[in-house]
């Protein structure tokens, strides 16, 4: 019986045209300045323009409109955008016409900059594939060996560059280097903190593992080692969301090249190696003082506590920009949740998104950034499976 993988590889084929594919998998010699500079800027979040005491402005942001044509040419990629962008615009206004407390329109106007970095990365993928692969190996590792050589600094009790790591909107590592250096010491590399890190990084990640097998057909050893060196940074950061990052980077790296019993050996020893990690990481984590994790989940509790407290709430939420000043003012509830610290906000995106915007707009919004994600995700494993898998005729197709 033939492969279930050659019938996804050859829909693909048929579907997808001579030109549309030369330029996926990135078969353009010229190198893209532009597209570079667009991804390098991703790795720096420092490299903003402070705007009012709280927010900023990133140069990623501003760099981005040199993408403006490319994505006017593609709406697949546009009114994704669109719709998280302006849907905080419409439910201001449904907001001030029901006469509710609407929400912030300087924080709206920032909003809608930091969506920007979305469509320039989009941008450079479609039109520059080569030099997007590129540039992500060399900040992936240079970001990589920066996180080992911060570690060492911080357990001799200095924070190299301290002056750089200030700009609002930020944590300040400034005002907190004596907790840093004494007692947490956990790097966080060119981030304002570890788990910021190590997000920022398995993203990264992930992109350029996609974007090589499907330009490639293969996974390059540059790029196993870029991906392990983001590993090992995640784990000296000894940040939580390696505990679901690393297992779904090491499942991209070694299960589309993997079969039978190889595979049931990469799944076994993948188990063994998580829950390893996972106790070790607890463990570590359990050590620091300042109880981060109890503060994080009790303010994402509290904000779902409060979307689905009132109708009004649940369907149009408090306002664009209005969360961060329910738990600055001290009006979100936190009755019964463990807290050890002042909450100056929510850590959450993505219930941030719901409480202002409300369940139905918000819900669209998260649906416009995710559909695009799996989409993404499912066309290129496609293709991944389709070109590994074993051609009509041959002795393993049957």
């Amino acid at each position: 019986m033939i492969s279930a993988r050659t019938t996804i590889g050859a829909t693909l084929r048929r579907e997808a045209s001579p030109g549309q594919l030369s330029d996926w998998a990135g078969d353009k010699p010229d190198f893209s300045l532009r597209a570079a500079v667009m991804i390098g800027l991703i790795f720096f979040p420092y490299l903003a323009i402070p705007a009012g005491n709280n927010t900023n402005i990133p140069l990623a942001a501003l760099f981005a409109a040199v993408y403006a044509r490319e994505l006017l040419a593609r709406p697949r990629l546009l009114v994704p955008l669109l719709v998280v962008a302006l849907t905080p615009v419409l439910m201001l206004f449904v907001q001030s016409v029901l006469g509710q407390a609407g929400g912030e329109e300087f924080l709206l106007a920032v909003w809608m900059i930091h969506i920007a970095p979305l469509g320039g990365v989009a941008g450079a993928v479609v039109t520059s594939p080569r030099t997007v692969r590129l540039t992500l190996r060399i900040f992936l590792l240079a970001a990589a060996g920066y996180t080992v050589v911060q570690k060492f600094f911080l357990d001799s009790g200095t924070i190299p560059f301290l002056s750089l790591y200030e700009m609002p909107g930020y944590w300040s590592v400034t005002e907190n280097a004596e907790v840093i250096t004494e007692y947490v010491r956990r790097p966080f590399g060119w981030f304002p903190e570890s788990s910021f890190m190590a997000g920022s990084l398995a993203l990264a990640a992930m992109a350029l593992i996609l974007l090589s097998y499907v330009a490639l057909r293969r996974l390059p050893v540059v790029d196993i080692v870029a991906v392990a060196a983001v590993v090992a940074a995640m784990t000296l950061g000894e940040s939580g969301s390696a505990l679901l990052t690393v297992p779904a980077l090491a499942a991209m790296v070694f299960l589309p090249f993997s079969t039978g019993l190889r595979r049931a050996w990469f799944l076994l020893l993948g188990a063994g190696s998580f829950l390893l990690l996972a106790s070790q990481l607890l463990q570590a984590r359990n050590k620091l003082p300042n109880h981060s994790w109890d503060d994080r989940g009790s303010s994402i509790l509290a904000g779902v506590k409060f979307l689905l407290d009132s109708l009004t709430t649940l369907l149009i939420g408090v306002g664009p920009g209005s969360a961060s000043v329910l738990y600055e003012s001290g009006k979100m509830p936190l009755d019964g949740l463990l807290v050890h610290n002042r909450l100056f906000d929510i850590f959450s995106v993505s219930v941030r998104i719901l409480l202002e915007n409300g369940a139905v707009a918000g819900g669209v919004m998260i649906l416009a950034l995710v559909v695009p994600i799996v989409r993404g995700f499912s066309v290129g494993l496609s293709w991944v499976f389709g070109l590994l898998a074993p051609r009509r005729g041959s002795r393993s197709s049957h």
